[in-house]
This record gives C-alpha cells, structure tokens and sequence, in this order.
C-alpha cells in the first residue's frame, strides 16, 4: 500500500509541475492573466488515458471527471487558483511557515517536490511572501463558526425537514422524526428540494424553540467544521492514531473527515489513500510535530494518549 501512495504522489507531483508550466507558457504565448479551463484539460484527458489503474483510481467515487477533481486538488492547496467563470490563474510562490520554523513552497515553478508525501517543496528559507498558517488558509475557530451561525438563525413556522441530524455524547443520528428534540437544542436539517426532475439537497444550522424552528442555511464550505462544532459542543470526541511504518513512514488514520481548510494544509506534507473523504494518509516522520498540530484545529484527539489517561 505504501509503495501504491508514493506512486500516486510521485504522478501528482509531475502533473503539478506540468500543469503549471503549461499555464505559464499558455499566458506567455496567448499575452493574457488568465486561462480557460478548456485549455488545460484537452491536455490532461489526452495523458490521463494512458495512465495505469493506481493513479486514476486515486480519483474515484465523484460525479466530476478525473482531470476536474485533480484541477481541484491543485486548487485545494493553493497550487494553481481558479478565478470564476472556468479560468485559472498561477499564484505567486510563497512559502508557509509552521511552528517549527519549517518552511514549505507553495506554487513554485522552479523546483520539482522531490518528497515522497505531499505537494509542497520543502525548503530552507522563507521566499519574499511568507505566510504562516493561519495566513495562508484563513480558518474560523470551531466555537467562532458556530457563534456566526447562531447569530443569523431566524424563526420559520412552516419548515418541515425531510430529515434531522441529531448530536450526542456518544453518536450522531439521522432520523425523519422530532420527537425526540429538546428545546433550545441545536441540529442540522436536511431538505430535498424539488428542482424539475432533479432533487437539490439543502442543509440548515437550526435550534429548537418555543415550539419552532429557527433555522439558517448552511453554506457548502462551513458544512463540515460546523458539523464538528455541534459534535465537540455534546462532547463527542473524534480521534486520531499514527502507526510507525519501516523508511520513517508514518501512517495517519482519522475518525471523521476534515474540513476543507485542515484538509489542505495536510495534502502539503501527507498523501491521502484517495481524493475524496479520505481518512487514511502516509507521511514522514520528520512531520509528525506539524501534522499533530493542524489535527489540534479540529479538536481531534491522539487515540493512544487518551487510552493511557484512561488507564492511569
């Protein structure tokens, strides 16, 4: 499996790299800031086609072509940046700085990722941007997400959700009743809008009250961090555990998947088993110190240092 991983970033590495330089040259050429996303894909579904399984298959289980989810992926981590109506643009190399004084480049043209694990080039000293983390991917706290949500709800008499997601100390639930809601208590609400023949799924932060709903919706981006939020507020705990493989690898196994923010900080230094929803990640050991630290961000908690506290 580990060979299989380092496979799959050695390829993204090389279509990073590649698709960078074809932006440059496609501006150089064509005298403009931007280029449509047309441009870039003709070439990469004509290479895509001769790839084998192992790297394809890293692009599974989305409705998206595989050039579309690995555009996103280098749009994820700050590689290349898509500015609306399908154009691309090649941000300017910066480095991000994390706690330990480690530096990583991001968008850099002239060096090639020479790590097993990660997009990011390590390097030894800032460039002229150098962003910390928190610059870098602006990330609301858990508790200040879910501070803004509650501020916007408003009352709505006449919602009646298609289903309810209910938090608990212990689980997280779905159910089509409210018979089991308490008032004041907060929930996701999910809706299937009817648009023709097709259904539009809709998600709402809601609290019940005084015999109501009160209900904003959620936007696709916050889904997932709010999502924690409303879990660490009942007390469920997500955890993390790292497995010490030969080579001074290390292998990162998650409980839940992580917002995009985290997500993309950690596709810098680790490389997930695959694109979408993924929970499984390799790294080298050297990282662990700033891996531990993005998981912090979600409040997920070292699986073995919580049975040690157990037992002690």
């Amino acid at each position: 499996m580990v060979d299989k991983v380092i496979g799959v970033q050695k390829k993204l590495n090389h279509y990073c790299m590649y698709i960078k330089q074809l932006i440059l040259s496609y501006i150089d050429e064509s005298e403009v800031s931007k280029i449509h996303v047309r441009r870039l894909t003709v070439v990469l579904e004509r290479l895509f086609v001769n790839e084998q399984s192992y790297f394809t298959d890293f692009f599974i289980n989305d409705k998206r072509s595989k050039v579309a989810q690995f555009l996103d992926y280098l749009v994820r981590v700050g590689e290349i940046m898509h500015v609306g109506d399908g154009y691309y643009i090649l941000p300017p190399e910066r480095t991000v700085q994390f706690p330990n004084n480690k530096y990583l480049s991001v968008s850099n043209i002239q060096k090639v990722n020479s790590s097993k694990f990660g997009l990011a080039i390590r390097v030894n000293e800032s460039s002229k941007i150098n962003l910390t983390l928190d610059e870098f991917l602006y990330r609301p706290t858990l508790d200040n997400l879910f501070d803004v949500y509650q501020s916007c709800l408003l009352a709505e008499h006449d919602v009646e959700p298609d289903s309810i997601i209910y938090f608990t100390e212990n689980k997280v639930y779905k159910s089509e009743s409210k018979n089991n809601v308490s008032e004041n208590e907060f929930y996701i609400l999910n809706f299937d809008r009817k648009l023709g023949t097709k259904i539009k799924p809709e998600k709402y932060f809601a609290q019940w009250k005084n015999n109501k709903w009160y209900v904003v919706q959620i936007k696709k981006e916050d889904y997932l961090r709010l999502f924690l939020a409303l879990k660490i507020r009942k007390g469920f705990i997500d955890y993390y555990s790292i497995s010490n493989l030969k080579n001074d690898i290390c292998h990162l196994n998650l409980t839940t998947n992580l917002p995009q923010e985290e997500l993309a900080l950690l596709t810098l230094i680790a490389t997930p088993t695959s694109n979408i929803k993924c929970k499984s990640f390799y790294f080298n050991k050297s990282d662990q110190s700033i891996i531990e630290d993005i998981l912090k961000y979600c409040n997920l908690q070292n699986e073995r240092e919580s049975k040690v506290g157990i037992y002690n």
